[in-house]
């Protein structure tokens, strides 16, 4: 059996629409004209959970789903210009990369098994102000794009520098995606100072405004590379245009105890004080919470994003997702948790044995990799082009 992804947004509002709109496709006795009719020896849905329809197929029309239903119906229905049988494949839809650096894929390798910020500041940094620029970001999406397509992934919430080529490199290959807008306090080849960088940010934001293909959030990298007045900025802008914030959050206990020595509070509290805990906000890693926070980001409908291989490849903890549904779960509005499957490859599994020495004070032991990654249902507030995603999964095989 073969798997073949589908466009995740279209896929859903096919399931809701389909019972919908199926009376109205024959007209006269005539079959309604379509692009693509795809078949499928199963078709396997996002909503409704749980649920796997044999021998279905999709009907597809300038480039969005229309309908699904059974074979047999379909050709009835609808006359395509263009029939694809796919046999003995499950078709469902395709997976989303909740948290991407993909033009990183070009430094891949470079300066493993160190802790984040001797990463960062020692080892990546440096090299990115020597390689950093349009060039670099576009073939570093390209290869991402054909390694995410091989894995089922047809979304990426993209956070890096020259958003705009990713942006324009998504678009040429028929690639969803959401682009960050960065927003970071030091120079980089993409802008001279803060300033700049919001500049460029709202114009970009503006230049994507309407795009059906790729659409921007603002990416303030850290709370410990961004400041207050840059923060508050975001929080002004995002209100604005009506975008997202997606930012790495609470991802090692160093973060946490630099924090409170530079600022008096959590990196949690201290956003909280800038007004940009709420429902706008994709929390990235989330490895170092209380459970006083994990109630806070439930009632706030924060979305909290897992990436299991980074997190095992430094050491830096683990999002604990049932503890985390079970928080939103309680709110007197929260609707019934939606599982998202996490991806776990054998480098995550050797990722997690090469670790564990230095991961004892971050992760309790034992302690065995869940097999499931589920994220507050109260939290499904960010925006997938026109759609809004119900659960997310961050494979282990994106870049950190």
């Amino acid at each position: 059996m073969r798997c073949v992804a589908l466009d995740p947004g279209s896929a859903l509002r096919a399931v809701r629409d389909a019972v919908i709109d199926g009376d109205a496709v024959i007209m006269n006795g005539v079959a309604t004209p379509i692009d693509l009719l795809l078949s499928a020896r199963w078709v396997v849905p996002v909503e409704p959970r749980g649920v796997v329809l044999e021998n279905h197929a999709v009907a597809v029309h300038q480039g969005a789903i229309v309908a699904l239903l059974p074979q047999a119906e379909a050709h009835v229905r609808y006359r395509a210009t263009q029939h694809i049988a796919l046999g003995e494949h499950a078709l469902l839809p395709g997976l989303v990369n909740a948290h991407t650096h993909n033009p990183m894929t070009l430094l891949r390798g470079l300066a493993d098994d160190l802790p984040l910020m001797t990463w960062l500041r020692e080892h990546i940094w440096p090299v990115e102000a020597r390689v950093l620029g349009p060039e670099f970001v576009r073939d570093g999406t390209e290869l991402a794009i054909a390694e995410m397509l091989r894995g089922g992934t047809t979304c990426a919430n993209e956070n890096y520098f020259f958003p705009d080529v990713s942006a324009a490199t998504y678009r040429a290959h028929g690639f969803r995606a959401v682009v960050g807008l960065p927003i970071i306090e030091f120079p980089s080849a993409w802008a001279r100072d803060s300033d700049e960088y919001f500049a460029r940010a709202c114009e970009l934001a503006d230049a994507l405004r309407g795009d059906a293909l790729v659409t921007a959030a603002f990416a303030p990298h850290a709370p410990y590379t961004v400041g207050d007045t840059s923060f508050a900025r975001v929080r002004l802008l995002a209100d604005q245009l009506d975008l997202p914030v997606h930012l790495h959050l609470h991802e090692t206990a160093q973060e946490i105890s630099d924090s409170l020595r530079e600022h008096g509070q959590r990196p949690l509290a201290r956003l909280q004080r800038m007004g940009l805990l709420n429902d706008r906000l994709i929390a990235v890693h989330m490895t170092q919470l209380t459970e006083a926070e994990i109630a806070q980001c439930a009632q706030a409908g924060v979305s909290v994003v897992h990436c299991p291989e980074s997190n095992l490849k430094l050491a830096s903890g683990s999002v604990r997702p049932r503890r985390c549904v079970a928080a939103a779960s309680t709110l007197p509005s929260a609707p019934t948790a939606a599982p998202a499957t996490t991806i776990w490859t054998c480098s995550a599994r050797c990722a997690a044995r090469r670790c564990w020495p230095r991961a004892s004070a971050a992760m309790p032991a034992p302690w065995t990799p869940p097999a499931r990654c589920t994220r507050p249902p109260s939290a499904a507030r960010a925006r997938w082009g026109s759609t809004r995603a119900s659960a997310r999964s961050c494979p282990a095989s994106a870049p950190i």
